[in-house]
């Protein structure tokens, strides 16, 4: 899911949500951007609900965090992010004119385009009153109370599946390890049972273990002479072992590759 979509998601999941009590102003939005409850008419909140779309998408350095719908406006075009109306796309933000001033009235996020304008998802609206109230609404509107439309530089977002190269070995390397572990504590045990300091030969070892020594000795973890002598040095067994777990962790790796 890209930055852009994950705003709309989010946006979407909103619909619905109303002040309370009615015409108070007092809603999770406002809290969240004045950082305490708010009520009253000085505090509309079709621009905090914007905001916090993005700051829950992780994504509120795209926008200014601002109350006013004319100053994000400005401030859009200040970075030149305005763009025409109808090339509006999902996750670019509308700011609407319903009173023909040079002010922008209220604001929300695009959902889609359509031939005769655009599907916007908003805040702080109803279908008695466009931008003040009080619920969050799922609205379509014409082109001619479009006063501008803003792209956020969703461009500069790293998306889920963009990893530089070494995110992506720091992954692999996590997943080996998670692999090998287990492997490594099979084998300390292995290396326990048929480690005893009685044991010189292959055929000192009890049946079941030969195949097993056998196997440590072919993959250079315990040391032989030739006559399935079994070299008991801690230090060199040691050193085997890390060496052949080495060789897995890479075959490991190109395997994955």
């Amino acid at each position: 899911m890209t930055a852009a979509e994950r705003v709309v998601d989010i946006a979407g999941k909103e619909i619905g949500v109303t002040e309370l009590p009615a015409g108070s102003n007092k809603v999770k939005y406002n809290t969240w951007f004045y950082g305490r409850e708010v009520s009253g008419a000085s505090y509309p909140w079709c621009c905090a609900f914007v905001c916090w779309v993005f700051y829950m998408a992780g994504q509120l350095q795209l926008l200014r965090k601002t109350g006013g719908c004319t100053t994000l406006m400005n401030w859009f075009k200040s970075k030149g992010r305005l763009i025409p109306a109808k090339e509006a796309k999902p996750g670019d933000i509308v700011f609407y004119q319903f009173d023909k001033d040079a002010y922008a009235d209220h604001v929300g996020i695009v959902e889609k385009r359509t031939s005769t304008g655009i599907v916007a998802i908003e805040g702080n609206t109803s279908v008695t009153s466009q931008d003040n109230g009080g619920a969050v609404m799922r609205r379509t509107r014409r082109w001619s109370c479009i006063m501008a439309v803003a792209r956020p530089d969703y461009e500069s977002v790293k998306e889920e599946n963009e990893m530089s190269e070494k995110e992506i070995q720091a992954m692999v390397d996590k997943a080996v390890d998670k692999a090998v572990k287990p492997l490594e504590e099979a084998l300390a045990e292995t290396i326990r049972a048929v480690y005893p300091a009685s044991y010189h030969k292959v055929e000192e070892l009890p049946e079941w273990a030969r195949p097993v020594a056998r196997r440590l000795m072919d993959a250079g973890i315990v040391k032989g002479d030739g006559a399935h002598e079994i070299n008991l040095v801690n230090g060199a067994m040691n050193l085997g072992a890390a060496a052949a777990l080495d060789k897995l962790r890479l075959e490991m790796v190109g395997r994955d590759a």
